[in-house]
């Protein structure tokens, strides 16, 4: 059965910044409607940290589900004036920003479960930009996000006069995306990256599970918790049958045995600590586009953990990343060419959620530059793609 609610022209995450940019320019609010554990949450604060710049305070991040109407609108209490007269006015709950100059996003997330007296109250700070007296500041920028009625939750039938204010956008599950934008730069589980780049389809399976009767189901979130079941595992703290008990948990029994049986054939590769150090150039076995996927992921995870470590230095730093560069262009750029831009693109350019694992290293600067001295090739390949790595060219000079 399809889920869409659209029949076509649906949007994937990564398409989040741009839509959030165009609701800022117009002043309109978006609805992102999408299944469950697809990252909407995590992709708009990616986004209010790259718009206003990375901070707790510009985001504000109401669930409408869990809200009563006074826990948005303010509670009333009489004030007493200098008139001697008594007024009533709302204390307003204090997440609303009290800054006039306050530049943020507003996200009210799960609207489409909000009961019809809360979407009353989101009608009028979606249309006025304010709850009764108050007013939300100018730089306000105003987000919605939910799921669809097809997605097996009880949702609420959106009032009409609210829907047709609002921009609504599908959000479709997309591995590729996924993978790039989120998995290499937050140190998801080689074997995870690896499986998925093999099997996309298999970043959700919501209709599997549920014709099985299954409670768990795979999506991008519930991948991120069976990357740490992978890692508690590889590092000794579970055993063989707690691994399989906590991976059926979260994506179900179908997936389970998948990626454990993928997790188990994968083990013999290089260690990736053999790659960085240069100590060994040539990939032997199988050079398969999972294999490159698994490799570029272990890699990224290993600089990311390197600049953070304080005992490395800088120069250490750009050799580790020079020889695993050299291993992935000598071994797998001639069948694999896109993939080993893509490991390119993480590492020294910032991609739509303004994420970068070799830019913005704290008190590590230019490292784009030295890697650049150390490994020549990367020259030409910036110079291809200027428009996409711009922001690495500018940090040559």
């Amino acid at each position: 059965m399809a889920r869409n609610i659209f029949e076509g022209n649906q949007c994937t995450v990564r398409d989040i910044p741009a839509l959030i940019q165009f609701a800022k320019r117009t002043n309109r609010a978006l609805l992102l409607l999408a299944g469950p554990g697809i990252g909407k949450s995590e992709a708009v604060k990616q986004c209010a940290d790259a718009m206003f710049g990375a901070s707790d305070h510009n985001l504000v991040d109401v669930r409408l589900a869990d809200k009563e109407p006074s826990d948005v609108n303010g509670l009333p209490v009489p004030v007493t004036g200098e008139d001697g007269k008594t007024r009533t006015v709302f204390a307003l709950p204090s997440f609303w920003p009290d800054d006039p100059d306050w530049e943020g996003v507003v996200f009210l997330d799960e609207l489409s479960h909000a009961e019809p007296y809360l979407q009353k109250v989101a009608f009028q700070i979606l249309l006025d930009h304010r709850i009764g007296e108050y007013k939300f500041p100018k730089g306000a920028v105003f987000v919605c996000a939910g799921n669809r009625s097809t997605d097996g939750t009880q949702v609420a039938q959106l009032e009409a006069p609210l829907a047709n204010r609002l921009i609504i956008v599908e959000l479709l599950y997309d591995a590729e995306s996924w993978l790039e934008d989120y998995a290499l730069q937050h140190g998801i589980h080689s074997s995870i990256i690896g499986y998925l780049s093999q099997q996309p389809s298999s970043i959700e399976n919501y209709d599997k599970m549920e014709e099985a009767g299954c409670p768990a189901f795979a999506t991008p979130r519930s991948w991120v918790a069976a990357s740490d079941v992978l890692k508690d595992y590889d590092a000794g703290l579970i055993n063989n049958r707690l691994c399989k008990v906590l991976l059926q948990g979260v994506i179900g029994s179908v997936m389970m045995h998948e990626i454990y049986t993928y997790h188990d054939k994968k083990r013999n590769l290089t260690p990736i600590k053999d790659i960085m150090s240069g100590k060994v150039k040539e990939h032997q076995g199988k050079k398969t586009p999972d294999i490159s996927w698994i490799i570029g992921s272990e890699g990224c995870t290993f600089l990311r953990n390197a600049v953070q470590n304080a005992d490395y230095t800088d120069e250490e730093i750009v050799g580790f990343a020079a020889n695993f560069l050299e291993y992935l262009h000598s071994n797998f750029a001639e069948d694999n060419r896109d993939f080993c831009l893509s490991v390119f693109m993480n590492l020294i350019s910032k991609n739509v959620f303004g994420k970068a694992i070799l830019i913005g290293c704290g008190n590590r600067e230019k490292l784009v530059a030295k890697l650049i001295n150390k490994y020549p090739v990367a020259v030409q390949i910036l110079k291809e793609y200027e428009e996409l790595y711009k922001e690495a060219l500018a940090d040559l000079k």
